[in-house]
C-alpha cells in the first residue's frame, strides 16, 4: 500500500488522506477506484510520475507543493516553495471575520 510509505512521517489517517489526494487530483482516481485496485491500470509514465511524487512526499515535502495547488475558502490557488500554504485554521478566521458586523460602516 502506498500510504504505508508515508507512515514514518504521518499517522495512518493522514498518510491515507495524502495518497488519496494525490490519486484523485493527479490521476483522476476516486477513492472507490483506489479500493477496487484501479491503480494497477496506471500507464508506465503515470507509474513513474507516481514514484517521483511519493519520493518527494517521503522527503517531507508538503503535498500542496507536490501537487502545485491548495484550496482556500473554496478556491484553488497555485502554490510552490516560497509561497505560504493556506491553512484550514486561517480559513476559519477569515470566514469568522466575514460574519462580524463592521462598526465602521455608517
Amino acid at each position: 500500500m502506498l500510504w504505508q510509505r508515508l507512515t514514518p512521517l504521518y499517522d495512518d489517517g493522514e498518510a491515507k488522506a495524502i495518497v488519496r489526494m494525490v490519486m484523485e487530483e493527479r490521476f483522476g482516481l476516486s477513492f472507490a477506484d483506489i479500493l477496487c485496485g484501479k491503480t494497477d491500470s496506471l500507464s508506465d509514465v503515470e507509474r513513474q510520475e507516481l514514484e517521483q511524487i511519493m519520493c518527494r512526499l517521503e522527503k517531507g515535502e508538503p503535498v500542496q507543493y507536490v501537487l502545485g495547488t491548495a484550496i482556500f475558502c473554496g478556491r484553488q490557488f497555485h502554490v510552490a516553495p516560497g509561497v505560504l500554504i493556506p491553512r484550514p485554521e486561517t480559513e476559519k478566521l477569515v470566514r469568522g471575520w466575514g460574519a462580524i458586523p463592521s462598526t465602521l460602516d455608517p
